[in-house]
This record gives C-alpha cells, structure tokens and sequence, in this order.
C-alpha cells in the first residue's frame, strides 16, 4: 500500500471520527434540551396536580357547607310548619321554600 493510499485511509477515518464526534454532540445536545423539556413539564404537571388537589378540597367543603345549610332550612322548615296551622299566607311560603330547598338539593347531586 503506498503512502497516498495510506494518507487517504487515514483522512478518511479522521473524517468519520470528526462526523461521529459531532453526531454525538448533537445527540447529547438534544437530550439535555429534551431533558430540560421534560423537566419543566414535570414541573408544570406537579403545580397543576397541587391545584387541583386546592380545588377539590374546597369543592368538597362547599359540598358540605350546601349538605349543613340545606339540613338546618329542612329543620327550620318543619318547626315553621308545626306553627303555621293559623296562616295560609305563612303555608305557602313554607311550601315555596321547600320547593327552593328540593331543587337546591337536586343541582348539588347533580
């Protein structure tokens, strides 16, 4: 093998190490932003996870709030009721508010 040969050998190689040498940059470049991405994300998902976890609690205590205001107007109702034999006017407010206090009960189910 002449020296041309051989040169030409080796400048090929070098050229094929140079190329790997930047393939692999590159792929390591891309896997760091990939990873920076994946992080902020990560990041993103966690706040969000916590926010919903915020709102659930205070869904589930106005559920109970609505649950104890509609139970102590239920009982309210029935004591109302118990007086209301002298008036007719009082009679039908009494049934209005039960109507009210029947739908209220039926959008919280919902």
């Amino acid at each position: 093998m002449d020296s041309e040969t051989r040169d030409a050998i080796t400048a090929m190689g070098d050229t094929i190490l140079a190329r790997m040498d930047h393939y692999f940059e590159l792929q390591q470049k891309q896997f760091l932003e990939l990873r920076e991405r994946v992080d902020a994300l990560t990041e993103r998902v966690d706040a969000l996870t916590e926010r919903v976890a915020g709102l659930e609690h205070e869904v589930g205590q106005l559920r109970d709030y609505v649950t104890r205001e509609i139970s102590e107007i239920r009982l309210e109702l029935r004591v109302l009721r118990a007086r209301s034999e002298q008036s007719d006017e009082l009679r039908r407010e009494i049934v209005e508010l039960s109507m009210r206090v029947d739908r209220l009960e039926r959008r919280e189910q919902e």
